[in-house]
């Protein structure tokens, strides 16, 4: 029976929707509840955009304090050049074309000293990132939570059907003891069909 708690907290971790990848491949035995639960942060999916929200509001935070640093940028240009010209000679003046080749490059360094709202932007987002983390530690604590809940339930279970078994086995004991004082005629036949009934009840 302790079998079936391995069943129990999978069907747990996947209560909130399919986990992206492969589906987690369980040992042929029973788990500890650390176990249980290492596996459901491997393969929580709530768990997972948690962690992505995280990595999000982090980068959005590099992103406005990035405003603080000095921008370079790079210009290349290269193309070809046409023009006119013109010279004196002795019959007059004679104009001609020029062409070429034109090769540039510069870079431009740039920094941007004050700018309105840009210490809001990110106090805004450093609050974000905290708010993230938060939200992830709180879907680890409710994941955890759900799955001791699920491995303790699957536990008390385990020990009714224990106590179940054990009914049942009295409850045939008495039916073949009644049956064996029926036949030596002790007791009288109409004593077997309550012996029965508990058999069956316990069975169910």
């Amino acid at each position: 029976m302790r079998a079936l708690i391995p069943v129990l907290i999978a069907a747990a971790v996947l209560l909130t929707g399919p986990a992206a990848g492969a589906p987690a491949e369980l040992p042929d035995r029973p788990l500890s509840l650390e176990e249980c639960i290492a596996l459901a942060h491997q393969h929580s999916p709530s768990l997972a955009i948690a962690r992505q929200q995280v990595i999000s509001a982090s980068a959005a935070l590099d992103r406005t304090l990035s405003s603080y640093y000095p921008n370079a940028t790079f210009i290349a240009t290269q193309g070809r050049t046409a023009g006119s010209s013109f010279v004196e000679t002795p019959a007059g003046t004679v104009a001609f074309t020029t062409s070429g080749r034109r090769r540039e490059a510069e870079v431009l360094l740039s920094q941007t000293i004050w700018q309105t709202g840009r210490g809001y932007s990110v106090n805004r987002a450093r609050h974000t990132v905290r708010s993230a983390l938060a939200a992830e530690s709180a879907a680890a604590q409710d994941l955890e939570l759900s799955v001791a809940q699920r491995y303790y339930s699957a536990l008390a279970a385990e020990e009714l059907v224990k106590v179940a078994e054990a009914n049942l086995t009295a409850a045939r004991d008495h039916e073949r003891q009644v049956k064996a004082r029926v036949e030596v005629g002790r007791t009288a036949p109409a004593d077997i069909a309550p012996a029965e009934a508990d058999v069956a009840d316990a069975e169910f």
